[in-house]
């Protein structure tokens, strides 16, 4: 078995992938109908959400072995919209549910609205095959 070592700090990686999402709902609101790419985008801000989702437990434990509770119940309260905007995407996006795709979309640009954009922000096609990826992932998890 490899080992994993982190390089990056689970705040650094959180605002990374909040200014990937931010990034791939203003393209996913240039499109104007639903496709592959569509598709892909809404998959790709899932699986976003999924990391941030762990990178919240990661520092939640390591604050709980320190018997910081509050401190732990009080960032996984700020953080908790990460969890049911994940689960209710990747339930529409099952659904082919674009009403509920549309609706949720607007809440998680809101809630990423602090984040702020580098003017170099990377114009990269980030979500190609993320569809691909979250359904592979999913039937792994089921398995």
């Amino acid at each position: 078995m490899t080992h994993y070592i982190k390089t990056e700090s689970g705040s650094s990686l959180r605002n990374k992938l909040l200014k990937s999402i931010i990034i791939t709902i203003r393209e996913l609101g240039k499109q104007r109908e639903v496709d592959s790419d569509t598709k892909d985008m809404i998959a790709f801000i899932i699986l976003s959400l999924q990391m941030i989702t762990e990178t919240i437990e990661e520092a939640v434990v390591a604050w709980e072995k320190r018997d910081y509770w509050l401190k732990a119940d009080r960032f996984r309260l700020d953080w908790e919209w990460v969890i049911k905007s994940s689960k209710g995407l990747y339930r529409a996006l099952l659904d082919d549910d674009w009403a509920s795709i549309s609706s949720l979309i607007p809440i998680i640009a809101t809630k990423c609205e602090n984040t702020k954009l580098t003017l170099k922000s990377n114009s990269l096609k980030i979500w190609v095959g993320a569809y691909d990826n979250l359904m592979r992932s999913n039937k792994k998890g089921a398995a």
